[in-house]
């Protein structure tokens, strides 16, 4: 029981938040802003930094996503960019943590590693489902999009 709340306090939390700031990061390298919103419910906090505005729900642990928009439009090479650097974040943090970290002295330690690789996974897999979207459907949409963009 208490390894489950631990998870939800700062497992979750803090793997939804790297995984929401690839998706962010990328927008604003193009000179886009970025909304990222992390849990669901009242809103308990709401920052903004210049282009990027983060936004926390009182059940912070429930999922997150992030928007992004650019006064001139997103190119379909730079959509396929933000949709896949929410996993590609998670991928570079299991890395890290796999390569450089002693997993074995902490459990806690090596289930955020495996929750960073499930993110960066599993977000990876093309799926629509009603009007939820993937990040791999969204890189897949953009990178082979047929305008001129």
């Amino acid at each position: 029981m208490l390894s489950f709340l631990l998870a939800m306090i700062w497992i979750a939390p803090l793997g939804l938040l790297i995984h929401e700031l690839g998706h962010a990061v990328a927008a604003l390298l193009f000179k886009g802003q970025a909304v990222m919103n992390l849990g669901v419910g009242t809103p308990v906090l709401k920052l903004r930094f210049k282009r990027l505005t983060l936004r926390i729900g009182l059940f912070f642990m429930l999922g997150g996503f992030t928007t992004s928009e650019s006064s001139v439009g997103f190119k379909k090479w730079q959509e396929a960019a933000i949709s896949i650097g929410g996993p590609l974040f998670n991928g570079i943090v299991f890395m890290i943590l796999y390569k450089f970290v002693d997993i074995g002295k902490d459990g806690s330690i090596h289930t955020f590693m495996l929750f960073n690789l499930y993110l960066a996974v599993f977000n990876c897999i093309p799926i629509k489902f009603k009007e939820r979207k993937s990040d791999g459907y969204r890189f897949m949409k953009a990178f082979f999009k047929t305008d001129s963009n």
